[in-house]
C-alpha cells in the first residue's frame, strides 16, 4: 500500500513541477526519491536505480543518441543550414500552402527543440498570402510539423519509447503512417479552407534553390539512410551527419573555411543539457518505479482485462501529455507502469505504439505545449481559437488510434 501511494507522489510531484514550468528532470528526480522513501529500502533502490540509468548499455546509448541530436540540430543552426532551408523551401515550392506544409514539416524533421518559433515568420508570410486566419495558421506550423513524430526516428521521446521498451520500428510505421496520412487530412482541411491561392513566383525565383535545398538536409539525410537503411549504429551514424553539418555551407558545398568556428559553437557548445538532464530524469524515475516494486504492487490492484489495459494504454497517456505538454514526461510516467503488465502479452508491442500515439495526441493539443504557445504568442492569436480548429486533427488522430486500439486489444 505505501509503494502505491509513493507512485501516486511521484505522478503527482511530476505533473505538479511541469504546470509550474520546473525542468521535468529535476521533478522526475524528486519523485523518484519520493517513491524510494515509501519502498522502505530507499538507498538501495536509488544506488541500483542510478547505476542503471548511467551504464546500463541501453540507456547509455539513449543519453548519447540525445545529446549527440541536440549538437547535430545546433551545428546546423551555425552552419546557416536552417536559416537556407527556410529560403529554398519558400523559393522552391512556389505554392504558399506547399510551402507552409513543406516548411513545418521539415522543421519536424530538425527535431530541434521549439523549431515551430522558427517556421513561424515564414509560415505567417505565407499564411497571409492566402487570406488565412491567425488560428488557421497557428494550427498549420504546429501541426504539419508534429504529426510526423508518430514515424519519425531520430525525434528524442520515440527513442526513449524504442530504448525503453524495445518495440521495433515496424510496429508503429503503419498505424502511424495511416494516422498522418489520417490527421494531415484534417490539418489541411481546417487550415486551408476559405484561402486562395495567389499568382505564383517567376521561375527564376527557383534557380539555385534545389542544391541548396539539398546540402542544407543532407546531414539528416545521411543519418537516417545510415542508421534505418545499412543498420549502422545509430550514435555512429549522428556523428557522421555532424561532420556533414560541420563540413558543408548550404548552396556552397564542402568549405573547410571557418571549420573552425562551426566546431566552437556547433559541437563544443552544442549539447543541449536541459533535454539530456530532462531524459536522464525519466529514466532514472521509471528505474526507480520498477526497483521499488511498485508495479507489482499495482499489477495486483489493477485489473489485466483488455479493457483496462486500453484505458491504461490510450486515455492515460493522452492525459498525461495534455496535462504535462511534455512528450517525454508522458513516456517515462505512463510506460514503465504498463511495460510489467504488458509481460506475456502476445499484443504487448502494439499497445506500446498505442500508449505513443495517444501521448502525442495529448501532448500537440496541450496549453503547456511550448511551440503551440509560442506560435500564438508570436502570431499574437488566440488560444481559444486556435484550440476550436486544433481539435478536429487531434480528434482525428484519436479516433484512428482508439481504432488500432479495439483491434489490437
Amino acid at each position: 500500500m505505501a509503494t502505491a501511494l509513493g507512485l501516486v507522489a511521484g505522478v503527482t510531484i511530476i505533473l505538479t513541477g511541469v504546470k509550474r514550468k520546473v525542468h521535468i528532470g529535476l521533478t522526475a528526480a524528486l519523485a523518484a526519491v519520493v517513491l524510494s522513501l515509501f519502498s522502505g529500502q530507499a538507498w538501495s533502490v536509488l544506488k541500483v536505480s542510478l547505476v542503471e540509468t548511467l551504464l546500463a548499455p541501453s540507456n547509455r546509448t539513449l543519453l548519447l543518441a540525445i545529446a549527440l541530436i541536440t549538437i547535430l540540430g545546433r551545428t546546423m543552426q551555425v552552419s546557416g543550414a536552417m536559416t537556407a532551408l527556410a529560403d529554398s523551401t519558400q523559393k522552391l515550392f512556389r505554392s504558399p500552402k506547399g510551402t507552409i506544409l513543406v516548411l513545418s514539416s521539415l522543421m519536424g524533421f530538425l527535431s530541434v527543440p521549439g523549431a515551430s518559433i522558427f517556421s513561424a515568420p515564414m509560415v505567417d508570410a505565407s499564411g497571409r498570402q492566402l487570406g488565412m486566419s491567425t488560428a488557421q495558421r497557428a494550427v498549420a506550423n504546429v501541426y504539419f510539423r508534429h504529426l510526423w513524430y508518430l514515424i519519425y526516428p531520430l525525434y528524442p521521446p520515440f527513442i526513449l519509447l524504442q530504448q525503453m521498451s524495445g518495440i521495433p520500428y515496424q510496429a508503429l510505421l503503419l498505424p502511424g503512417l495511416l494516422a498522418i496520412a489520417a490527421s494531415f487530412t484534417a490539418t489541411a482541411y481546417i487550415s486551408f479552407r476559405g484561402t486562395t491561392e495567389p499568382v505564383a513566383h517567376q521561375e527564376s525565383d527557383v534557380k539555385g534553390a534545389l542544391p541548396t535545398f539539398i546540402s542544407s538536409v543532407l546531414p539528416l539525410i545521411a543519418v537516417l539512410g545510415l542508421s534505418l537503411g545499412i543498420g549502422l549504429d545509430f550514435p555512429l551514424a549522428v556523428v557522421i551527419g555532424i561532420v556533414l553539418a560541420l563540413l558543408i555551407v548550404p548552396g556552397k558545398g564542402f568549405r573547410p573555411d571557418d571549420f573552425a568556428g562551426r566546431l566552437k559553437k556547433g559541437v563544443l557548445a552544442g549539447i543541449d543539457w536541459h533535454i539530456v538532464s530532462a531524459v536522464a530524469g525519466i529514466v532514472f524515475f521509471s528505474r526507480v518505479v520498477v526497483n521499488s516494486g511498485a508495479v507489482p504492487v499495482l499489477a495486483a490492484r489493477f485489473s489485466l482485462q483488455a479493457s483496462s489495459l486500453l484505458i491504461l494504454a490510450f486515455a492515460a497517456p493522452f492525459l498525461v501529455g495534455f496535462i504535462t505538454g511534455s512528450h517525454q514526461g508522458a513516456i517515462g510516467i505512463v510506460l514503465p507502469i504498463l511495460l510489467p503488465l504488458l509481460s506475456g502479452q502476445p499484443n504487448a508491442h502494439q499497445l506500446v505504439a498505442l500508449l505513443y500515439m495517444a501521448s502525442l495526441a495529448g501532448y500537440v493539443i496541450s496549453p503547456a505545449h511550448v511551440c503551440l504557445v509560442g506560435t500564438i504568442e508570436y502570431l499574437k492569436g488566440d488560444l481559444a481559437a486556435t484550440w476550436r480548429l486544433a481539435w478536429l486533427p487531434t480528434g482525428v488522430l484519436l479516433i484512428v488510434t482508439l481504432v488500432f486500439g479495439l483491434i489490437w486489444v
